[in-house]
């Protein structure tokens, strides 16, 4: 998961970067244990390290919206992901995901997904459930809606309301 791709050159930087030869440029790697450290010709790591790794370009300026479709088009990119927190701050409507215009980009990306085959991700839609079955509806499969930090807060927030609403007689 990359941040901040917002051009062809950038998501084109990134393939090179993170896909082994021939999509990309990344340096070899031996048998580890995404290999369960079989022996393997080179050329077969390569071959199924690319095919295990998902490489998801995020989207979080304007600019990387008005890109998304070209974006989609670049070869081992595998999804694009909105990083609503980013891209709504970015838009100046920072936190406001069901904006007009934040409706527009998670629909253009969307869109841009869909025709090139890619995956849509979005990230920071938390606790509404009636957005995030419009976003489903849209066509994200992939959702960063929580972090293990705030899940583990509202487990122990729960308690605390919990015991604060015990009365002692």
């Amino acid at each position: 998961m990359v941040p901040h791709v917002s051009t062809v050159a950038e998501a084109g930087a990134v393939v090179e970067s993170c896909r082994y030869p021939p999509r990309g440029h990344r340096s070899a790697s031996g048998s580890g244990p995404a290999l369960g450290y079989a022996a393997r010709s080179q050329g077969e790591i390569n071959q199924y390290l690319n095919e295990q790794t998902l490489l998801i370009a995020t989207l979080e300026t304007p600019e990387a919206v008005e890109n998304a479709d070209a974006i989609a088009a670049v070869d081992g990119i595998d999804m694009l992901h909105i990083g609503s927190s980013d891209l709504s701050t970015e838009m100046g409507i920072p936190g406001q995901y069901k904006h007009p215009r934040m409706r527009q980009a998670y629909e253009a990306t969307a869109r841009a997904a869909r025709a090139h085959g890619k995956l849509m991700g979005v990230g920071g839609v938390r606790e509404d459930l009636e957005f995030q079955t419009w976003l489903l509806q849209l066509g994200m499969r992939y959702l960063t809606g929580g972090s293990d930090v705030g899940y583990i807060l509202s487990g122990g927030r729960a308690d605390v309301k919990r015991l604060r609403e015990v009365r002692l007689s």
